[in-house]
């Protein structure tokens, strides 16, 4: 388990997704001042009981199961990548599986019009 590496990756996405966007509010009070979700919040969206995911975060849950790190990672919006990285800095190693079902099996945005441009083979 790579406790650093683990913390910042999930900090720093926790803190890009808006409460808002999933019909929770923003806590207000003297202590919270950070940006995104809370701890609490993310535990509320994954259905998980309370700290599930402060212990995953500060790297106190050993082998967490690859279902609660999948519902994390889509609920932050990971790529394939940082995916990966999730489950080797989680303790798990390579994941199973892609995080999307579609992964290698569609060419993204502009590179697909590339590919519809040509006439013939290459």
């Amino acid at each position: 388990m790579n406790k650093p590496a683990l913390r910042a990756l999930l900090r720093e996405r926790r803190a890009l997704i808006e409460p808002e966007d999933h019909g929770l509010t923003r806590p207000t009070g003297q202590g919270r001042r950070a940006r995104g979700l809370t701890q609490q919040q993310v535990d509320e969206l994954t259905a998980r009981a309370t700290h599930t995911y402060s212990r995953l975060e500060t790297g106190r849950y050993p082998n967490p199961p690859v279902d609660y790190l999948r519902q994390v990672a889509r609920l932050f919006g990971l790529n394939e990548q940082e995916w990966i990285s999730l489950c080797r800095y989680a303790g798990i190693g390579d994941p199973p599986g892609p995080l999307h079902p579609s992964t290698g099996l569609e060419v993204p945005g502009v590179w697909q019009e590339a590919v519809d441009g040509f006439q013939h083979m290459a």
